[in-house]
């Protein structure tokens, strides 16, 4: 991983540069596969300096600690624990992820996850963090496709994790740059976006923006399960009101 761990480091500019100039609040924090006791989950460098408002005040040294940390070594734990890190890691830092903010958890490793348990326990646990499991997005850059390297593996955990909550994934050995690029991308997307709870039927919405309707100005995306505005009627999330007819399990 010490190539994979250059090259996300040198394309780090690449993945924050519209965070930056879009003046989106933004915090981020780094953890590891490492699931030996006492490391596992256990967050690296300083949060505190991975901010937007650590970037609005010095930009380069915030590209400069985010490239430094991220560099985490391989010298840790052979058997990879991914799923475990980041469930160790909220667990940890119970006060990290705020409760009204898009959370995006990014994995990137060549080998598979070999946390103990079933992944959908995994799933679970991240979709506990947030009373609206909507606003949670994992992104996996993960092996998925043998090219010859003996030591990697296919992360067939991973990608069975990040599907199951809707997530986006990449090959490891696609070129960095663009995988950067893309999830940077993605990411931003989520900003025009309000995600449902639950599944409405028949797929009948209604919104009402300060007491009055919205007939326009927004679609409804029911793979994602989100409503997404246009870009020239998103409003505040204090504001709006959705309203909707959803299913209900179990009998009366």
């Amino acid at each position: 991983m010490g190539n994979e761990q250059d090259d996300l480091a040198s394309n780090f500019d690449l993945f924050i540069r519209d965070f930056i100039t879009k003046g989106v609040d933004f915090k981020m924090a780094i953890t590891t596969t490492d699931g030996r006791n006492g490391l596992n989950g256990l967050m690296i460098g300083d949060t505190n300096q991975l901010t937007s408002t650590a970037a609005a005040a010095n930009e380069a040294q915030f590209i400069s600690n985010f490239q430094n940390w991220i560099k985490v070594g391989t010298n840790g734990s052979g058997t990879e624990m991914g799923l475990y890190g980041a469930k160790s890691f909220f667990e940890r830092y119970q006060s990290w992820a705020r409760p009204n903010a898009y959370l995006a958890v990014v994995y990137v490793s060549d080998e598979e996850d070999f946390s103990a348990g079933a992944v959908a326990d995994y799933t679970a646990a991240l979709r506990a963090i947030k009373a609206n499991a909507g606003y949670i997005k994992p992104y996996s850059i993960v092996t998925t496709e043998l090219v010859g390297n003996q030591w990697e593996t296919i992360g067939t955990r991973y990608i069975e994790h990040t599907n199951n909550m809707n997530g986006v994934i990449a090959d490891i050995h696609r070129p960095f740059y663009d995988t950067l690029s893309d999830f940077g991308g993605s990411i931003l997307n989520l900003l025009d976006t309000f995600p449902l709870s639950s599944t409405p039927i028949d797929n009948q919405i209604r919104i009402t923006l300060n007491g009055q309707e919205l007939t326009s100005g927004w679609t409804y995306d029911p793979v994602n399960r989100v409503i997404r505005f246009d870009p020239a009627a998103i409003p505040d999330a204090g504001s709006i009101v959705i309203a909707y007819y959803r299913s209900c399990v179990g009998g009366i």
